[in-house]
């Protein structure tokens, strides 16, 4: 074996001294393709080795099924059909009534086409000009060997194959640029795979290893992922020592009013429909989002009946409750179900329903102040953005004053399939949410099954008692409220929320002082999971010591709880920022560069049929948001540092635009499409567009001051920002410093400028217009 690649013959092929001198060699996962015959000769003292080799797209007879809906006839005999409903029916009802008959409707209105193919790897840019142009190629070939000596012949020869090297590169640039149309990432992944040749087969079947058993049939992995989906929050709760001592250390805050559920307008429906995503799956019922927005009109009346009824009553449909849950694949071994995540596709018309709920629940919380501030995770006005930059500057402020900053890293196992119900309705009761609304959520809670579809087979249903759905509206909502009270503990360091994902922070002198708050703190928080039936995972449980890198750092002892040792690390993966101890961004980098050459690679492989603007779309689908993410927090790296992504870029950007090697870096900016940035420019495109929208939109959520200086007169331009002097280059680094100092140094036309969008293009602009400052 040599670099991971065998030999594959294992006959003798020079019998006079009885070796195999001659390899065909290959990697392990294509033996299977390879087929040799050893053939003697009488010219040589070797033989001849045949190898036959077998082609990864292997042609196979299959079953393919369609069925096909007339749309038409399903939108006119529906609106025929609910112009008067059975008498003495509730709203509730008359919605079920609906579902089953559209149901009918449409099996009524469908064929099923069933068809034998052969399914094989072709040329889909193959066009019959082509094809034409390819056979007269072969009969100029074929005639020039017969005649190896006419001039003539081998001219034309050439003429044709040069003739037909264009044509194939235009019929495959056609093809690819139709193709490329949509930047989403999934679908640029399938085409990227296709033009590069690669098999992805989408019917590739599932493989999985439960209870020593190895499965491939689709409908048992169906049910294999729909028992581990539906018992892993049981068993994991049942496995909790609880005593059930909720509110043990006082952080439930009570809020003395109720909530008042106010009724639902035709209007408001009718905004929250025309809203839906059509790109989104249908649910159990098998209705899109576009056959509610063609009769929204009917749905918008019969949906509002719905909710005011729901509410008045305290009870949700339960023909609503069904989950079609699709395993979305995370990480590690693809044969353990643990490593997918169960996302529930509901009913459409729950997604209006619960948009009403939602939007109720968050006005009364923000109006009674219920969040925690630092929850940042599915709340409106907020993103990783502002998570990260309120964690990392405060490691940069406490590095600025020459402390150690300790920040501690939990993991919960299954955090959203473990919640209680009992325990959740009880924390909703205390946050205001009492009488018919919290009956209502008991309702939406109980009675809940789900099913797994795997390659369109459909596993049983199965029942659901705890936990709340992942996908759905309401349910992150609901996880928020079930951990609120986690960050209110008497806890000696700083909480910062993400959903599931808790940092927290800690700064003193004495770094084995922080080990010992840290210890005081997981033991509480030990404590809090239990009483609340959520699993804190101690092995996966880490935190990192930040420092300057002049500072040696010793500690005494080992972080210890409950005979488990807490792993210290020196970078750990937050939130997709990888955070190293002394805040080099080394690693970071690191990952991003080796990210984003994979891609320049295959721009470079694709860039002779694919033509330029649908390149500067995979461009900026694979490269340039990739180092736009939280760009301005890990972009306070070293010029050293950042100028490894920028030569990548350079890199990308010539093979696009079709310059040579040593073009000018300055003139390739200058030229290309105004929304291509070097990284520098898109650090502070970011920063300064983040800083306008906290400064201008009220709805942004954030815990940054932003004062500015004061003047005893009116004065036509807005003041300056107030930056606070730091001590050394750390607090230069920070978000809140570099940020300011930023945006001070922009004109005032453009401060001034309210509009998010022609703020943003104006800053463009005006990084345009300094791009020297800017190239690395």
């Amino acid at each position: 074996n040599c670099y991971n690649f065998k030999v594959t013959n294992t006959y003798t092929t020079r019998p006079s001294s009885d070796n195999i001198l001659d390899h065909v060699s290959c990697s392990e996962s294509l033996l299977q393709h390879v087929i040799n015959e050893t053939i003697f000769s009488d010219i040589s003292d070797h033989c001849w080795v045949l190898s036959t080799f077998q082609n990864s797209r292997v042609v196979s007879n299959r079953t393919l099924e369609k069925i096909i809906v007339d749309h038409t006839k399903l939108n006119e005999d529906f609106a025929s059909a609910v112009r008067s409903f059975p008498p003495g029916l509730s709203a509730t009802q008359k919605l079920e009534f609906v579902i089953n008959l559209y149901q009918d409707l449409r099996e009524k209105c469908s064929k099923k086409v069933i068809i034998q193919a052969k399914i094989k790897g072709s040329c889909p840019w193959m066009t019959f000009d082509l094809w034409k142009q390819m056979q007269i190629k072969d009969k100029i070939l074929s005639r020039s060997k017969r005649y190896p000596q006419d001039s003539r012949i081998r001219e034309q020869l050439a003429h044709v194959s040069k003739l037909l090297k264009r044509t194939k590169e235009f019929a495959k640039r056609s093809y690819y640029s139709n193709l490329i149309r949509d930047p989403n990432p999934r679908n640029m992944w399938r085409i990227l795979d296709q033009v590069l040749g690669r098999n992805t087969d989408a019917n590739q079947e599932f493989e999985l290893e439960y209870s020593g058993r190895r499965i491939k049939d689709s409908l048992e992995v169906a049910e294999i992922f729909n028992e581990f989906f539906s018992s892993i929050g049981p068993q994991l709760a049942s496995s909790i020592p609880s005593q059930r001592e909720i509110n043990k250390f006082g952080s439930l805050r009570p809020v003395s009013n109720s909530i008042f559920l106010k009724p639902a307008t035709k209007q408001e429906v009718i905004l929250l429909i025309k809203e839906l995503d059509n790109k989104k799956s249908a649910g159990p019922d098998g209705i899109p989002a576009i056959f509610l927005k063609n009769h929204f009109d009917f749905f918008a009346d019969l949906l509002t009946g719905v909710f005011n009824e729901s509410v008045d009553h305290g009870s949700y449909p339960d023909y609503l409750k069904a989950a079609r849950v699709i395993p979305i694949y995370k990480s590690g071994c693809k044969k353990d179900p643990s490593n997918y995540r169960p996302v529930s596709v509901l009913s459409i018309f729950n997604k209006v329903l619960e948009r009403l709920l939602v939007e109720r629940f968050t006005d009364f919380f923000g109006m009674h102040d219920v969040l925690y501030h630092h929850q940042y995770g599915f709340r409106a006005g907020s993103n990783t953005l502002t998570a990260t930059s309120e964690v990392v500057d405060d490691i940069y402020d406490a590095m600025d004053n020459r402390k150690i900053v300790g920040v501690l890293f939990l993991d919960l196992k299954k955090a959203f399939d473990t919640i209680d119900h009992q325990v959740l309705l009880h924390k909703l009761d205390n946050y205001g949410i009492r009488g018919s609304a919290n009956r209502l959520i008991h309702s939406y809670l109980s009675g809940r099954t789900q099913y797994v579809t795997v390659q369109q087979k459909t596993s049983g249903h199965r029942n659901l008692t705890v936990g709340v759905p992942q996908g759905s509206n309401l349910g992150p909502l609901l996880f928020l409220l079930y951990i609120n009270d986690l960050p209110r503990l008497p806890l000696h360091g700083k909480p910062r929320l993400f959903a599931d994902d808790t940092s927290i922070s800690y700064i003193s002198n004495d770094v084995n002082e922080i080990i010992h708050l840290m210890k005081q703190d997981l033991e509480k928080l030990e404590e809090f999971f239990s009483e609340n039936l959520l699993s804190l995972n101690l092995n996966k449980t880490k935190y990192i010591l930040f420092h300057s890198p002049r500072l040696t750092v010793t500690r005494n002892f080992d972080l210890t709880v409950n005979s488990t040792v807490i792993e210290e690390v020196e970078s750990y993966k937050h939130l997709g920022l990888t955070l190293d101890s002394t805040l080099s961004w080394s690693e970071h980098i690191g990952k991003l560069r080796n990210t984003i050459s994979t891609t320049c690679g295959l721009l470079w492989r694709i860039s002779k049929f694919v033509p330029q603007k649908q390149l500067l779309l995979l461009y900026h689908a694979f490269v340039q948001s990739k180092i736009s993410y939280l760009v301005s927090v890990w972009g306070a790296a070293s010029k050293a540092k950042l100028k490894l992504i920028q030569t990548i870029q350079n890199r990308c950007l010539k093979v696009i635009y079709k310059k040579p090697r040593l073009y000018s870096t300055i003139d390739l900016y200058s030229e290309v499409d105004q929304s291509v940035l070097p990284v520098a420019a898109l650090r502070d495109l970011q920063t300064l567009v983040q800083i306008q929208n906290l400064l201008n939109n009220p709805s942004a959520l954030h815990n940054q001051e932003f004062p500015r200086t004061s003047h005893r007169y009116e004065t036509r331009n807005p003041p300056a920002l107030i930056i606070s002097r730091p001590n050394t280059e750390y607090g230069k680094k920070s978000y809140r410093y570099y940020g300011k100092t930023t945006y001070n140094t922009l004109p005032m036309q453009i401060r001034t400028e309210q509009n998010p969008r022609r703020f943003k293009h104006r800053v463009i602009l005006w990084i345009k217009n300094q791009l020297s400052r800017y190239i690395l």
